[in-house]
């Protein structure tokens, strides 16, 4: 049994470790192909709202992640985009200006909250989102929700895990994996036992099969410790 600060994280590390249900098979990563996506079911509100993603872009063509009620101008917004493949624009909070220049085919950590925006463990842009209204749309993968019409999901994105927070608690967490029966791609809910796949056209690649792996530390999106074994 494992205690940190009390409480048992015995549920979270078998997580982390990489477990799935028996019926499938964890990978390295899911890659879409132009017009796929995954919608999350997930309404956020931007104020309490919080994500973790671990991912690389292929092409140079843009690609987005999340939920906004209107374009980049709107202060709703809940979303980010691969620029071009050259840099991550930010649209948290109307902020549409900031730009963070990345290479193509190499792996970030991207992380936001209601004050900082995130690239592997450091801070990259102060933000103030204030907005407590929960949007009435629900955020993507491999795209953006805009007042539910797809956009930006034309890029080619390779997603490793995804967490996403509401008020501080964890309400979804995605590995990316197949169904073993039917070898079907998609992303499976760590939190809720749910497999998602495909809701758009196009399809999803995968990576190669992941084995489980024991580990002695966990650092979420902000490089912080939330786990460690000393008994590794």
């Amino acid at each position: 049994m494992i205690k940190k600060n009390g409480k048992t994280i015995q549920h979270l590390y078998k997580h982390i470790s990489g477990v799935l249900p028996d019926e499938y098979q964890e990978v390295e990563y899911l890659q879409n192909v132009v017009g796929a996506y995954i919608d999350t079911g997930f309404r956020p509100q931007q104020n309490i709202f919080a994500f973790e993603l671990e991912g690389c872009v292929i092409d140079n063509v843009s690609v987005g992640f999340g939920v906004r009620r209107e374009q980049a101008s709107d202060n709703d917004n809940c979303s980010f985009m691969s620029y071009r493949g050259e840099s991550i624009r930010n649209d948290w909070a109307c902020m549409s200006n900031s730009y963070y220049p990345i290479q193509r085919n190499v792996y970030y950590r991207i992380a936001g909250d209601n004050s900082s925006f995130n690239i592997n463990g450091v801070k990259w842009l102060d933000v103030n989102r204030t907005n407590s209204t929960r949007l009435a749309y629900t955020a993507y993968l491999f795209a953006i929700n805009t007042a539910n019409s797809v956009s930006l999901n034309t890029g080619i994105l390779r997603i490793r895990s995804c967490r996403l927070y509401d008020n501080s608690i964890l309400v979804r967490h995605f590995i990316p994996c197949y169904r073993k029966t039917d070898s079907v791609p998609g992303m499976f809910d760590l939190v809720n036992g749910v497999f998602y796949t495909n809701s758009g056209t196009g399809m999803f690649l995968v990576g190669a099969d992941v084995t489980l792996k024991k580990i002695n530390s966990i650092r979420d999106g902000f490089n912080r410790v939330i786990f460690r074994d000393s008994s590794i």
